[in-house]
Order: C-alpha cells, then sequence, then structure tokens
C-alpha cells in the first residue's frame, strides 16, 4: 500500500500507512501503479487538461473539527478552533468568533446555493442560515433551548428545522422560519421535502402517538408511522402506520387494507404505481411467516398481492414506471423477478437498479461468498464485495467499485481501472471521471477513463465528488498540504 499524507483532523480523508493500516472505505488503499491503468478502455480521450486554484487554506494553529463539501463540488466549509474560540469558514469566508458550533451541523443545500450550521451562545441554540457567494452573510434565526437538524429543498428556496424554545416545552417545526405545528416532538430525522421543494413532510410525537404533518395538514395518529416517501414527481405522498398489532399503507392521507405487517413503501417515478411488503397474521396477531408484495398498478384501481416468498428484498420500478423488479428468498436462493418473471437466482441478492433508458436491469447477486453484478441475466466477474454502481446516463455502461482482497478498484463493465472512492460518467456517457493513483505510488491524481494526469494531491476532501458542467468539462475539490483546491478538468474537444 502506499502512504498518503494525513492533514488536519476531520478536513480530510485519512491516509494508508505504509505500516500496512488500511484506508478508510471512502478513500481505498490503491494498487500499484502499472496495474492500475491495466484494462484501460479505447474510449479514452485523446487530450485533457487539470487547472487549480485555491478555496481554502487551513490558517496556522488552528484546528478543522469538522468539514463539508457542497454536493456541486464548488465550495467546501470548515468548522476552526484554536484557544477556545470557533469559527466557520466557507471557502475563503470566516464568520465572526463563535462561543460554540455543534459538532457535525455543517449542511449545505442540494443544489449547493445555501448553507447552515447550529451554533449557541448566551446559554441558547441558534440555527443559522446564509447564502452562498462571494459576499456570504449568515443569518441567524430565532434561538431556544433546542434546535434541531436543518433540512433544504433540493433547489435550496426553503429550510425546516425543529425548535424547543424552552426547556420542558413543546417542539416547534419551523419552516422558512415560521412556525408552523407544535408537539411534544419533532422528530427532525423523520422530515423530508419533496423533490420539487413545495411539499414537507414531519414526524410528530405527542404522548404516545404519533403522526404524520404534511402540506399544512395534521394526518391520523398511530401508535407508530415510519417511512413516509413522496413520488419522484412529488404529486403523491405515502407511509406506514402501526396500530395495535395491525399494520397499513396511508397513500394520500386514505387508510390501506390492514395487515400483520407492512414495510418498504415504493412508488413509481411518475406515482401511478406503488408497492410494499406485507405479511399477513391471524387473529391472534400471529405472523405467517410468508411475505407478499402489495402492487397498485394504477391510481384509482385496488392493490394485487403476488405471490409469497420467504422474505422479499429489493422493489424498483423502471424510470418510466412501466417495468417492476423485485427480489424474494424461498428456501436457500433469491430470485429476480422482473415484469412478474424469474430471470434469475443467487445465494444473496442486494442492489436492484434500471437503466436510465429503461433497457437494463442490473442487480447485485451473491454465489460461493463472492458478489457479482448480473446486467440482463449476463453476470461480470464475481469479487469479494461490490460497491457502488451506477449506469451510463445512455444505459450502455456500467461503472462500479470492487473490492478484492484488501484492494480496491473501480470497474468500467469487465474492465479493471484505478482505485477510486467517487466517479461519473460524462454527460454524453462517452467517459468516467475518478481519482488514481499518480506514477509515484505516493499521491493521487484526477483520471479519465482510467488515465491519470495532471498535478498530485495529497488526498480529497470528505464528501469530493466529480462533477461535470458539460461533456468536456468536469470539476471536483482536492488538497494537498494544508490547502483545498478548485479543480477543474477540460477533455479535448
Amino acid at each position: 500500500m502506499i502512504a498518503l499524507v494525513a492533514v488536519l483532523g476531520a478536513l480530510l480523508l485519512t491516509a494508508a500507512s505504509s505500516r500496512g493500516q488500511a484506508a478508510p472505505a471512502s478513500l481505498p488503499a490503491p494498487a500499484p501503479a502499472a496495474a492500475s491503468a491495466a484494462g484501460a478502455p479505447a474510449s479514452r480521450p485523446a487530450f485533457f487538461k487539470v487547472t487549480e486554484s485555491l478555496l481554502y487554506k487551513i490558517p496556522e494553529g488552528v484546528k478543522v473539527t469538522d468539514s463539508i463539501c457542497s454536493p456541486d463540488s464548488r465550495h467546501i466549509a470548515c468548522l476552526e478552533s484554536k484557544d477556545g474560540k470557533y469559527w466557520v469558514t466557507l471557502d475563503n469566508l470566516r464568520s465572526p468568533e463563535l462561543e460554540w458550533v455543534v459538532g457535525r451541523s455543517l449542511a449545505f443545500s442540494p443544489d449547493g446555493s445555501r448553507f447552515a450550521y447550529q451554533t449557541q451562545h448566551d446559554g441558547l441554540m441558534f440555527a443559522v442560515i446564509g447564502q452562498v457567494g462571494p459576499t456570504w452573510q449568515a443569518v441567524e434565526q430565532p434561538g431556544g433551548y433546542l434546535i434541531g437538524r436543518i433540512l433544504f429543498s433540493n433547489d435550496g428556496k426553503h429550510f425546516a428545522y425543529g425548535a424547543q424554545r424552552e426547556k420542558n416545552a413543546k417542539m416547534s417545526l419551523v419552516l422558512d422560519g415560521k412556525e408552523l405545528i407544535q408537539a411534544d416532538e419533532v422528530v427532525v430525522a423523520d422530515m423530508q421535502f419533496s423533490n420539487d421543494g413545495k411539499r414537507l413532510a414531519c414526524k410528530l410525537r405527542d404522548g404516545l402517538k404519533q403522526r404524520y404533518y404534511v402540506d399544512d395538514t395534521s394526518q391520523a395518529p398511530y401508535d407508530a408511522v415510519a417511512g413516509l416517501t413522496f413520488s419522484n414527481d412529488g404529486s403523491r405522498v405515502g407511509y406506514l402506520a402501526q396500530e395495535g398489532k395491525e399494520a397499513m399503507a396511508v397513500i394520500d392521507g386514505k387508510e390501506g387494507k390492514r395487515y400483520g405487517m407492512a414495510v418498504g413503501l415504493t412508488f413509481s417515478p411518475d406515482g401511478r404505481k406503488y408497492g410494499y411488503v406485507i405479511d399477513s397474521a391471524d387473529a391472534a396477531g400471529k405472523l405467517s411467516g410468508k411475505q407478499q408484495l402489495a402492487y397498485c398498478p394504477g391510481r384509482g384501481t385496488p392493490e394485487q398481492l403476488f405471490a409469497p416468498f420467504d422474505r422479499i428484498g429489493a422493489i424498483a420500478f423502471s424510470n418510466d414506471g412501466r417495468r417492476l423488479a423485485l427480489t424474494g428468498l424461498n428456501g436457500q436462493k433469491w430470485s429476480l423477478i422482473v415484469d412478474a418473471k424469474v430471470v434469475g437466482a443467487y445465494d444473496g441478492a442486494g442492489m436492484v437498479q434500471f437503466s436510465p433508458d429503461n433497457k437494463r436491469l442490473a442487480i447485485v447477486g451473491g454465489r460461493a461468498n463472492q458478489q457479482f453484478i448480473a446486467i440482463d441475466g449476463k453476470e461480470l466477474p464475481a469479487f469479494d464485495v461490490i460497491g457502488p454502481a451506477s449506469f451510463s446516463p445512455d444505459g450502455t455502461k456500467i461503472a462500479y467499485v470492487i473490492r478484492s482482497g484488501r484492494q480496491h478498484f473501480l470497474m468500467l463493465d469487465q474492465q479493471r481501472l484505478g482505485p477510486a472512492s467517487f466517479f461519473a460518467f460524462s454527460p454524453d456517457s462517452r467517459h468516467l471521471g475518478h481519482a488514481q493513483v499518480a506514477p509515484d505510488n505516493e499521491s493521487w491524481q484526477v483520471a479519465i477513463d482510467g488515465i491519470g494526469t495532471g498535478p498530485l494531491y495529497d488526498a480529497f476532501p470528505t464528501g469530493s465528488r466529480m462533477v461535470w458542467d458539460s461533456p468536456t468539462v468536469g470539476r471536483l475539490l482536492a488538497a494537498r498540504g494544508k490547502e483545498i483546491l478548485a479543480v477543474r478538468v477540460e477533455l479535448d474537444k
């Protein structure tokens, strides 16, 4: 294994030690450089260049105890401390001195346009919301005894959190600074916006009863509620509820048939269909031990029950909502069922994913203590562990991270590229951007299709990822010494 330069605390990923310490999964230990480029695809670009600009530098004597990259890989936020003093920085902009900042509270909106953290002073907690930009300024929201996790909508236009203004008082659900409703508890871990940012849902608890609050309306209370999900288009919302020994799905506020168990509610992307897993129970509430898929094929149509399995695993709809796949266990074998037909059998089954064009289906299968990806029934080579996987935008390729022994590699179809902690296809599906060990076998480089070039880096900040602005221009954040750099990758057109 190679040795990487470890940089202060939580700011950078920990490096692999030359004494044999394994690198963390988020930055896997690379193979020797000569092996990492083997099998590089013929589609490699004729030329690409890497340029960089300084985004942030750790001041002398300052300790960075937390950091986060924006999802668009344009910004980095850090929590600094020195001599009992604290600051939050956004790129090269620093907040005023702070009494205390809540650990792990730094947060960007999914589009990278807004930023938030939680702070404490004068015996109160505060949510601080800022607009990202060259003159970033944070606005402190009204304080309270307790401020919960801050959540942004995907477009960054809205934010929500739970607030308890005084000790032993009820909690309030706060949306864009306005208190909507109070309850004994606002369960901020179960709070979400719809994809379009127009709808907000949150679990509330009063006494021993739980309920969801959706679109300014309280849903019916139950002994327990969980698994709320919006359809991708935001048109529908559903969740699962438990009342006594009975469980049910609640879709758009309407309670469905009651069973002994209900889990795993999944909508088709267009919201017209949905499915969830049930287990029936006898009069005494004893489960049958057999699980079935409760499936609704369209709005206004009754649910249907599929054939029973000992256990049901994944449920996946195609992007156009026309195809349905699930995995089911009977005895010692997992079956893959696609469009109501069995198309594969495995010792184990994990991720199930349709290609963006809806034509192909990938599954992580297991056999003989190894894992592999099978695409439309064709099994690719097996390895110890299969990690994150993704189809190219046109659905013709698949990239995934594998572990073989103590080594991690990025695979493109059946071709082994270099080690990677992140990867991303270009919008035209022609190229794959990732990180790769440099020829010195001690540093890292930006790589395209298994070929690394340009400046050397010690590591990549936690959360850094490749983002493509066009088919020929990508960007990410990288670290060298005490500096965080904005890196631009440009391919030959």
